[in-house]
């Protein structure tokens, strides 16, 4: 934005949502790709920005729905070798967001070097969020591998796919849908039953 010589001295709500960007692609300035520049950026945007707007941005409420997915990906949670993998279930296309909110609190969880929390996405896609504290493992490497080039990414620390589902599942064949995919995600990152 500077180097384009945009003023934002006139508009703080732009400079703030562009420091709340800088912020989430960095993971608050703890990913291993965090550079100087982007310190300064923020800074530079912040010197311009709303402070109450950003903490109003950074500290919203979540609503119920956001508890009851995360209560289903607590129960299916299952770990092995300092590998999680959780499922939360059946969720509408306007909470996959809730997923990656999910999958960064519980990378946090002592002894979870990857975690992986999956869902079905209007039951025509599986979304999964991966999570990883450990730079030394190639989370974009290791996602492509599983879930294809085309359909999955990271950056060091944080990353996702999407499968398309060619079925749509009828509501007597959700639970068996839930439990084959379940199944996949556990013997594909050897997981014990």
């Amino acid at each position: 934005l500077f180097s384009m010589e945009v003023s934002l001295t006139d508009d703080p709500a732009t400079a703030t949502l562009g420091a709340l960007g800088i912020a989430g692609d960095t993971d608050d300035f703890k990913a291993p790709e965090t550079t100087n520049r982007d310190r300064l950026m923020f800074a530079r945007l912040m010197e311009h920005g709303d402070q109450e707007l950003y903490t109003r941005a950074r500290d919203y409420f979540l609503p119920d729905r956001y508890f009851e997915i995360l209560e289903g990906v607590l129960r299916s949670r299952k770990s092995g070798h300092s590998t999680m993998v959780a499922s939360g279930g059946y969720i509408a296309e306007d909470e996959k967001d809730f997923l990656a909110r999910i999958a960064n609190n519980l990378s946090r969880r002592t002894g979870t070097e990857l975690l992986i929390v999956w869902a079905v996405v209007d039951e025509s896609k599986v979304v999964v969020k991966a999570r990883t504290r450990d730079a030394s493992k190639n989370l974009n490497e290791m996602l492509k591998k599983k879930f294809g080039e085309s359909r999955a990414g990271a950056k060091t620390w944080a990353g996702g796919a999407e499968i398309k589902l060619d079925l749509k599942p009828s509501l007597s064949s959700r639970k068996v849908l839930l439990e084959y995919l379940e199944s996949w995600m556990l013997d594909e990152f050897h997981i014990p039953r």
